[in-house]
């Protein structure tokens, strides 16, 4: 395999798995609007690859390039990726997620709908064999190539969610020590290997709805208004007619791209955004910075504030003014 990844912003710079050592491992920063992105590519076994990205920007300026067959295991940890797909289509991967697909010669345009992305790709070369996997897997070669057929035969994926061995699984690979990396990758990616082998395939995961681009971007346009007026509130009905949409149409796009109900969604947005503004400006009034973000009784916003951060505004303040008097 050639490319596998086109460094997004830095001159279209090209990383070749084929320059990557067995048990060694790539790190790929870059700064995209003063947030700092990591790609972390480690070479398990000939042919087989873990990469680790932690993303913080809303859309690649690059792409990422598949020259050769490959079967990709993707396990979203935070954030939302959307995968934009041809005729037009979106699909997404969200927290808690797990994609088991196949790529061939394509190029695959990512977005981050939320700003951020932290996941795991594991990565297996379908074309090539290692004689040490080979020698602990028998006939790993064609067994990959049966896995590909199970989980890809009728799309190019399948999404796995809410399995609870997935979850455990992929909740001990991001922070593995780097001495014992070698051993572990090596167990892990047999391990999530055989599992998927004798997974059971429930029709019901594969039923996933697409949502046109068309209306990706006009959800894109309601959530930056609304961002834009945090200090209103606004009724389903009102954004509806703002932005010729049916109600059912904009509550259920809305929830396919930013993965909740527009007022859940709104709702934390605007309690994390009064928070940043308690530990930055203590000389706002909390009244007032409740009124910054859409609450006109200080009460209520109180109540909502300690709900989601565990303290009342004032007391928030006071923790991070103490925490910068420390320091």
């Amino acid at each position: 395999m050639d490319t596998l990844y086109r460094k997004m912003n830095l001159e279209n710079r090209i990383d070749k798995l084929s320059e990557i050592n067995l048990g060694v491992e790539k790190n790929i920063e870059f700064i995209e609007k003063n947030k700092e992105n990591v790609f972390k590519l480690y070479k398990v076994f000939n042919g087989v690859f873990i990469m680790y990205s932690d993303v913080n920007m809303e859309e690649s300026s690059g792409i990422f390039k598949y020259d050769s067959d490959l079967l990709l295991i993707n396990h979203c940890k935070d954030g939302k990726v959307e995968y934009k797909r041809t005729g037009g289509r979106s699909n997404f991967l969200n927290a808690g997620e797990v994609k088991v697909g196949v790529k061939k010669s394509l190029d695959e345009e990512l977005t981050f709908p939320l700003g951020r992305y932290e996941g795991i790709t594991i990565i297996f070369e379908t074309n090539v064999i290692d004689e040490e996997l080979s020698g602990i897997v028998k006939g790993f070669s064609n067994r990959v190539k049966n896995l590909k057929e199970k989980y890809c035969k009728k799309s190019d994926y399948y999404k796995l969610s809410d399995d609870k061995f997935i979850e455990y699984f992929f909740s001990r690979m991001y922070e593995v020590p780097s001495k014992i990396q070698d051993e572990y990758f090596k167990i892990k990616v047999i391990e999530i290997f055989l599992y998927l082998e004798t997974y059971y395939i429930n029709d019901k995961n594969k039923k996933e709805e697409f949502i046109s681009r068309n209306q990706v971007e006009k959800m894109k346009l309601i959530h930056d208004f609304l961002i834009k007026n945090i200090s209103k509130v606004y009724t389903i009905e009102e954004l509806s007619e703002m932005f010729n949409i049916s109600s059912t149409k904009l509550k259920h796009c809305f929830k396919a791209v930013y993965g909740e109900p527009i007022f859940s969604y709104m709702k934390s947005y605007r309690i994390n955004h009064a928070a940043q503004i308690l530990r930055t400006n203590k000389m706002i009034k909390i009244i007032d910075v409740a009124g910054m973000v859409g609450y006109d009784s200080p009460s209520k916003f109180s109540v909502a504030f300690k709900k989601k951060k565990g303290l009342s505004p004032k007391d928030y303040r006071k923790k991070f003014v103490k925490i910068k008097v420390e320091k």
